[in-house]
């Protein structure tokens, strides 16, 4: 390939002459850091949004395999959340479910007697409780914490039966 000819002098001239005319641009020294920054900055909330997503994922998971009768497996995917936010009653609440249809009722008695404690009108914590406390053979207690559950919810049929049991 051959190379193009030379601009004639007088281009040449006029090429640097635009050049020199040129005002210089002004640099800013603080837009590169500023956009690094930014970048960063929508990269880590972008990940740390996707984790909570997963994690929200991963409990309801947990939740649903309890309340499909998973009790194995939901077992200790529920106490790794209960451990991770002891305010969750909703897994608690799970877990306890779980430890009773695994028939550990010491460890479900605990679990709703918390729920109860954190959470005195919730019915569902009540009935789990006097069921637990029926199956330890403690009959007063569970007499009273599933009279307190029929309160709360008087149409529930597995309130009156287990109240039947007692």
């Amino acid at each position: 390939m051959s190379q193009p000819p030379p601009l004639p002098p007088d281009r040449l001239r006029r090429r640097a002459a635009s050049v020199e005319r040129r005002p210089l641009r002004r640099r800013k020294p603080w837009l590169v850091p500023v956009l690094v920054l930014t970048v960063l900055g929508l990269l880590a909330g972008a990940i740390l949004v996707g984790s909570e997503l997963q994690r929200g994922r991963e409990r309801r998971s947990a939740l649903r395999m309890a309340h499909r009768g998973m009790h194995e497996r939901a077992e200790a995917r529920l106490r790794y959340w209960v451990h991770a936010d002891p305010s969750d009653m909703e897994a608690r609440l799970a877990l306890a479910d779980c430890l009773l249809g695994l028939e550990r009722w010491g460890e479900a008695a605990e679990e709703y007697e918390f729920v109860a404690a954190a959470r005195a009108d919730d019915a569902r914590a009540w009935r789990g409780l006097g069921g637990a406390r029926l199956e330890l053979g403690e009959e007063e207690a569970a007499a009273a914490a599933l009279a307190r559950a029929q309160a709360l919810a008087p149409g529930d049929a597995v309130t009156s039966f287990r109240l039947a049991r007692v």
